[in-house]
């Protein structure tokens, strides 16, 4: 336990902006066409990660797994 006189310092973790993360405030600001072709284009570079990778393609259901 800390006496009165002593202090200690609590660093507050930071989140490090990555310049490819996504604005999602900008991109809410689009429109509703707009963000459906990008969804769109990301679910088929997913779809080809996926059906792509011989050690997940046989795994089933079960947890999201990342590319």
């Amino acid at each position: 336990m800390l006496q009165s006189s002593q202090t200690t310092t609590v660093r507050k973790p930071t989140k490090k902006v990555t310049p490819l993360e996504p604005d999602r405030a900008a991109f809410m600001r689009l429109t509703l066409k707009e963000r459906r072709r990008i969804l769109r284009e990301q679910a088929k570079k997913l779809l080809d990660c996926y059906t792509g990778n011989t050690e997940i393609a046989g795994m089933g259901g079960g947890d999201f797994i990342g590319c």
